[in-house]
């Protein structure tokens, strides 16, 4: 409470820290505040964050609670909160234009994923082995968008890749319950795709491709294909 409010940068990161943290004490211009690999628990009011953030990692902790990201400050850019406790439901429609960075795996998150408002600037979404189910659109991702990690959820239903941005450089759907058919006729170069341990039962349609050297396709594990379907722009 008696940090001073020229403080731009406080890094306390990878130790054994307890207790809680008074978020709403930081100095209003703090920027980065590093606080990842320790053991600090209690929930988070992120509406009580200085309006100045712009970094805030902190993952591996034992913070717990619910999610309320339209209060996170309008100027913040990468927020990493994954391998905690977190609970309930997230809301993505009203979350920081100028965010690059959401992560959020490893926590206890559920509820359905609305993926079709998300910031422009948008680089990367990490949302690994959490409990979110129903359906994803990913024909509206955001153009920015290298990194999208979905993998051991509970997604179910169709999905559609024929939108997916040109600077996506990573998809990693694994290990949730997709099935119908899978449709590959539009994928960026330099992509890798991860799709294997879903429930694909359809057909799986194949296009053209990015040159082998440059994509890296697991469709195979613990799918059922019917059918595997070549268009012409395969040849």
């Amino acid at each position: 409470e008696n940090l001073p409010e020229t403080l731009r940068v406080l890094e306390m990161a990878v130790n054994a820290l307890s207790g809680t943290v008074s978020f709403k004490s930081l100095p209003q211009g703090l920027e980065l505040f590093y606080i990842f690999h320790n053991t600090f628990t209690g929930d988070i009011d992120f509406a009580t964050l200085p309006e100045g953030m712009l970094t805030l990692p902190i993952h591996s902790n034992t913070f717990c609670g619910s999610m309320d990201l339209a209060h996170l400050p309008e100027v913040m850019e990468d927020f990493q909160f994954g391998s905690n406790l977190f609970t309930g439901s997230i809301d993505l429609t009203h979350l920081p234009q100028h965010l690059r960075m959401l992560s959020g795996g490893s926590n206890s998150l559920s509820g359905t994923l609305n993926l079709t408002q998300l910031p422009g600037s948008l680089e990367e979404l990490r949302f690994r082995k959490n409990a979110f189910s129903g359906s994803i659109d990913l024909t509206m991702l955001p153009p920015s968008l290298e990194q999208l990690d979905l993998s051991e959820n509970n997604f179910s239903g169709n999905i559609s890749l024929k939108s997916l941005p040109e600077a996506l450089i990573e998809m990693h759907l694994q290990k949730n319950a997709l099935c119908g058919d899978l449709a590959l006729t539009n994928i960026p170069e330099h992509t890798v795709i991860c799709v294997h341990n879903n429930a694909f039962d359809g057909t799986l349609t194949i296009g053209k491709l990015p040159p082998s050297e440059t994509l890296s396709l697991n469709v195979r594990e613990g799918n059922k294909w019917k059918a595997i379907q070549l268009t012409p722009e395969a040849f």
